[in-house]
């Protein structure tokens, strides 16, 4: 974000953390501005209890984004394309990167589907001009959704007879047509395909996205799972990215801890540890 912006000064960070480990090491940086424990939490449920957060400290007059760690940007000016799309009083009130189509590598061809063609919550870029505040990024998982009519088709972007799966942010199409907010989507590109500039030939879970044909950001996807430049599809998601940006000074790599951090995992996992005794090695490291 700061490399490529052109106005570096007008950047602030928020961060809203899930663990007390990375609570810790957020706040002994110099970039995060604001930061916030909000208890732990996985999956869905956590991610969505960061972004109620997140929604709830958005700041007014401010283009707020709001987005996964796992994102990188790779737009020279990208501020200025938000500048263009989001401050313009005929633009934009949200721009935002989409789910992936169905028959797509995650989503696969089944009748139970996420929204499409819509900003989602992984990574979002909000108009001052708009009042978000009362928008509701819970998950409800317990039940789906049937698209049994042409409103809700059109809604959802979802054929007749599908399944809506309410993953966070579920709610978002819903409140852009009732508070009447025009949106803009990035083009999503997988790795695998001749249009992929800056992730091709990486693995097709990770997503590139694209204005008129250039990068704008990519998302790595699975970060929970995947650590930072240490496993694999990190790896090979982060030397893609370093490529294309032709190595920049600002690149960011695992310190020494992280690599035991993460040898130490990998002996927990293989001799199925208890999870307590885990974290109290933890703690003491």
């Amino acid at each position: 974000y700061i490399g490529l912006c052109s106005d570096q000064e007008r950047l602030v960070f928020h961060a809203y953390c899930l663990d007390k480990e990375s609570y810790k090491k957020i706040c002994q940086g110099n970039y995060v501005s604001l930061a916030k424990s909000v208890g732990f939490g996985r999956g869905s449920g956590g991610h969505a209890k960061a972004l109620d957060e997140a929604v709830k400290n958005l700041v007014p007059g401010e283009i707020n984004i709001i987005s996964d760690t796992d994102v990188v940007i790779l737009m020279e000016d990208w501020d200025r394309l938000l500048d263009s799309k989001l401050l313009n009083p005929t633009g934009y009130g949200l721009i935002g990167i989409p789910y992936e189509d169905i028959e797509g590598f995650s989503s696969g061809g089944g009748q139970t589907q996420t929204y499409k063609r819509i900003p989602t919550a992984t990574w979002m870029a909000i108009s001052p001009r708009y009042d978000f505040s009362a928008l509701n990024i819970s998950a409800d998982k317990t039940s789906e959704l049937l698209i049994d009519n042409i409103a809700l088709s059109k809604l959802y972007n979802l054929p007749i007879g599908a399944n809506l799966l309410k993953d966070v942010g579920w709610r978002i199409p819903e409140f852009l047509y009732e508070q009447k907010v025009p949106y803009y989507a990035f083009d999503i590109v997988k790795p695998d395909s001749a249009e992929s500039l800056a992730l091709r030939g990486c693995s097709p879970y990770h997503d590139e996205f694209q204005h008129d044909g250039q990068p704008f950001l990519v998302h790595q996807r699975g970060s929970m799972k995947h650590q930072f430049r240490i496993d694999p599809l990190s790896v090979d998601f982060y030397d893609a990215c370093d490529r294309y940006l032709n190595q920049p000074e600002w690149a960011v790599f695992p310190s020494s801890m992280d690599r035991l951090v993460a040898l130490w995992r990998r002996v927990v996992s293989l001799f199925k540890l208890p999870f307590k005794f885990v974290n109290r090695v933890f703690r003491n490291i």
